[in-house]
């Protein structure tokens, strides 16, 4: 029985593990196949966990994603990660300055995971929410944790190629490691309606020596990206690198599963 119960624990979590992997979600049967599982024997542990709000299950495609509350309870960590709670406060600074929402994101492998966010104050600004997840190279903020990727490491990131999300969204290998290297170069990466529709995104990588540990970024709406509020944001932006990074050496963060 105690063996039993352990090896319930361990589909439980390898389910989280598939699931917060997996950009649309997955099915109960394709569940079963990567766990190597009969369908049986993993549905009443879905079906529980879908109760607790753990997970949900999308009514159209029967996909399960992770759920609000395995949110929430990761929440719990904050409180033990004090250079979190002090990028959030100079995201606060971003957002009041610029009106505008200013987003926290780390690489989770090929995708950029948003793990914080403050809004603007602005009724017509960007909205998301932590936990939204997409591919690296189509976002500002994903460019930015991209950074110091050779072109090879970028195409072992994406083996089926750079799929398009919108007319302007990077298709070519060459094209974006072009922006890449000139973006070590200027400081910044952008996104103009690459992931999303009528948005522009303005980030900044946070590094620890060659390395993107994190990184942060200001959504705008198109409409209202004017050369001076995009210089306004440049100039926030890059006073939360300077305060950041000198962090991020001090207590050695590599990775950005450290900050969050």
């Amino acid at each position: 029985m105690r063996e039993q119960n352990h090896r319930s624990t361990s589909r439980v979590l390898d389910i989280f593990e598939l699931l917060s992997l997996s950009e649309n979600g997955l099915t109960l049967t394709e569940l079963a196949a990567k766990l190597d599982a009969p369908k049986s024997s993993i549905f009443p542990i879905i079906h529980t966990m879908e109760e607790r709000q753990f997970v949900k299950c999308d009514a159209t495609t029967n996909k399960y994603k992770i759920g609000h509350k395995a949110y929430l309870t990761g929440g719990t960590f904050e409180s033990e990660k004090p250079i979190f709670e002090y990028i959030k406060c100079q995201m606060k600074e971003v957002a009041d300055n610029c009106n505008e929402t200013c987003n926290l994101g780390i690489l989770v492998g090929s995708l950029v995971t948003y793990a914080a966010i403050c809004e603007s104050r602005n009724p017509f600004g960007y909205r998301a929410y932590v936990g939204v997840r997409f591919p690296a190279y189509c976002s500002g903020i994903g460019k930015a944790l991209l950074l110091y990727k050779t072109k090879e490491e970028l195409m072992e990131l994406y083996p089926e190629g750079l799929k398009k999300y919108t007319e302007n969204t990077i298709t070519s290998f060459d094209e974006l490691y072009a922006q890449l290297q000139k973006a070590k170069e200027e400081g910044f990466t952008y996104e103009s309606e690459e992931a999303r529709e009528e948005i522009f995104c303005i980030a900044i990588a946070l590094c620890n020596g060659d390395n993107s540990v994190a990184a942060i970024s200001v959504s705008i709406p198109l409409y209202r990206a004017t050369d001076d509020k995009i210089s306004l944001v440049k100039e926030n932006l890059k006073r939360v690198k300077m305060n950041t990074e000198q962090y991020l050496k001090k207590f050695n963060i590599v990775d950005g599963w450290e900050i969050v």
